[in-house]
């Protein structure tokens, strides 16, 4: 079968920094080989000469709520806020987005109606466009807890976006019942606040009862992650076993050290707050997401120069942050809050793959890996505002298949009109 061979390219593998003229071959879904000099094209083959422009791997988003339509807008309950019908279209929307916007992988943040696990169906069956999908299911937590506040106690909702569970068995029974459903990923909210209408400092669930939904998630084959706002819970959630920490927003010394140790993931997701400052959009505990904000600006660049395995995401579908607009968070995190950029694309790719439990064929650009790579018109580690603008994502390509392919774009070497 004819191979796609990439040539004169600037490699940014995911692991490490540029490589100057490189040639990447993809043959079938998986990249062949990573070579330094000219391609050994032979009948067939498709050689394209980059001129120096970057190849990367395809970006990983680990936080992403597929259900979540502009969310905000109205005031109304998640998973009320329009039929189950067009939350599961605007899902594939929100898909499509995606991968359109660079990212080849996603993992799930808590949706409901089973909605994860039916796009990673969709997808994989060519029905939608869209990323690699490990499908979470609905949050759950105590009854009683921050988002439980927001469903009038007198509805009876047993699909809505969150679900609520009380006690170490009935914490066992909600992870086992999302995982019959096709959840691969656990959502615990362990904290209000972070957008929720009770404090982040306020505990959501007890010792016990995390104890007990992590051991049934892994029991399982699932990971499993927590909305964990305060520094206890943080803390809390680490020593329990927990897969991934999302916000961490007063996240301490204490913490980052823990993270270090323990390899658990960290989701920052300090974009959500900066933009709801600049929009002047209000939700949640008055002032609260403006302090999460100036202390996130300060340890986030900490925890990183730290070691925490660290990974993009964010509440995408708020109506101040858009599906599609993920484009812009490598930028984010590079111009406002000042992570290097190669460490901003280690989080994007490698970090993304390992978090998934890819790590040994998706995150960086080598031979025998799956062949999920973008090509950029230019070098995001010197600019990574090249990433923001679509139109620069000159090719994406997930599984060795085309999504997007502008690389006629690119003026023909005179070798490559000698083969044509």
């Amino acid at each position: 079968m004819a191979r796609l061979i990439l040539t004169n390219a600037h490699l940014i593998p995911g692991d490490g920094p540029g490589r100057t003229g490189m040639t990447i071959t993809v043959k079938d879904d998986r990249i062949e080989k990573v070579s330094n000099g000219p391609a050994d094209a032979g009948p067939g083959d498709r050689v394209v000469d980059l001129g120096g422009r970057s190849v990367m791997p395809g970006m990983i988003t680990c936080h992403h709520h597929a259900g979540y339509h502009q969310i905000g807008k109205k005031p109304l309950v998640v998973g009320f806020e329009a039929p189950p019908a067009f939350l599961a279209l605007a899902g594939g929307r929100s898909m499509k987005l995606l991968i359109e916007a660079g990212y080849t992988g996603a993992v799930g943040a808590g949706n409901g109606f089973a909605m994860d696990a039916s796009l990673k169906m969709a997808i994989e069956e060519g029905m939608i466009p869209g990323p690699r999908l490990v499908p979470c299911g609905r949050g759950i937590s105590a009854t009683g807890f921050s988002l439980d506040h927001q469903q009038p106690w007198y509805w009876h909702a047993p699909f809505i976006d969150v679900k609520t569970a009380d006690g170490a068995d009935g914490f066992r029974k909600a992870v086992r019942e999302e995982i019959r459903e096709g959840a691969e990923m656990i959502k615990l909210y362990s904290t209000g606040g972070h957008l929720s209408v009770t404090p982040g400092g306020q505990m959501e669930i007890t010792r016990e009862e995390l104890a007990a939904a992590i051991q049934a998630a892994h029991a399982h084959g699932a990971r499993i992650r927590t909305h964990a706002s305060c520094a206890q819970a943080t803390l809390e959630a680490i020593e329990a076993g927990i897969d991934i920490v999302d916000h961490a927003d007063f996240l301490d010394e204490a913490g980052i050290e823990a993270f270090v140790k323990s390899g658990v993931f960290f989701v920052p997701s300090l974009r959500l707050a900066t933009e709801s400052k600049k929009h002047g959009f209000s939700q949640g505990t008055p002032g609260e997401m403006e302090a999460e904000m100036e202390h996130m600006r300060h340890m986030v660049p900490l925890a990183n120069k730290a070691g925490v395995r660290m990974v993009l995401g964010d509440d995408y579908g708020i109506v101040i942050m858009d599906h599609g607009s993920q484009s812009e968070e490598p930028a984010f995190y590079v111009n406002e809050i000042g992570i290097p950029a190669l460490d901003v694309i280690r989080w994007a790719t490698i970090n993304g793959a390992e978090l998934m439990g890819r790590g040994h064929e998706l995150g960086t650009v080598e031979g025998g890996k799956l062949a999920d790579l973008l090509v950029v018109d230019g070098n995001p580690l010197e600019k990574m505002d090249l990433l923001t603008d679509k139109s620069n994502l000159l090719a994406i390509i997930k599984g060795g298949e085309f999504v997007k392919d502008e690389l006629s774009r690119i003026p023909a070497t005179e070798r490559q009109r000698a083969m044509a």
